[in-house]
């Protein structure tokens, strides 16, 4: 390679929000050391790495995490041409994101709780957003009230679409639903599920 090089700094999450110009609730708090390792080679890419010791996440389980515990998170950013961002959250999700078309970003998502990234997250995203997995549990009421607190965060994407979400135990303010398979796709103005 032409260049390789590595740093180690912490970085706080005001500072990631302030950097990007994001305003508004955000659902994350404090500040966590990050590795960062950048490869100049026939392409470039750089990956962060973090635990999030120190990092709050107000979200519902299992994406929620208190300051003191670890969820180590990986972020490679690549400049192969397509879908050059790819994130594996250690039990929550695996994901790539396209952001070079900034009138349609595109970002597939898949929340099976893994220990180790799935071997589909290199398949290229068409725009908006797609959602597909297994969750072991799921209350809505749990969300409604997580995306009213952060303002949605969905404004961005042209579309939401969850294709077979496989939930084990679907839940309603705590009681039992049983399994569930749940197919949606939202795109403004217009709502449709089955």
């Amino acid at each position: 390679g032409l260049l390789a090089a590595r740093l180690s700094a912490p970085v706080s999450v005001e500072d990631i929000l302030s950097w990007q110009s994001i305003t508004g609730p955000f659902p994350a708090d404090g500040s966590a050391i990050v590795n960062v390792t950048a490869e100049v080679a026939d392409d470039i890419s750089v990956t962060l790495q973090s635990n999030l010791d120190g990092v709050t996440v107000s979200l519902p389980q299992p994406w929620g995490k208190f300051d003191q515990t670890r969820a180590p998170l990986y972020i490679e950013w690549s400049d192969r041409g397509w879908a050059p961002w790819e994130v594996f959250w250690f039990g929550r999700f695996t994901a790539v994101a396209d952001f070079s078309n900034g009138l349609q970003p595109a970002v597939a998502v898949d929340i099976t709780p893994r220990t180790r990234p799935s071997g589909s997250r290199r398949l290229s995203p068409s725009p908006g957003v797609h959602v597909r997995g297994y969750v072991p549990s799921f209350d809505p009421t749990d969300w409604l009230s997580a995306l009213l607190e952060s303002g949605g965060g969905l404004a961005a994407f042209s579309s939401l679409t969850i294709d077979d979400l496989q939930i084990g135990r679907l839940l309603w303010q705590g009681q039992e639903m049983g399994a569930a398979t749940l197919r949606a796709s939202v795109a403004a103005p217009a709502f449709e599920a089955d």
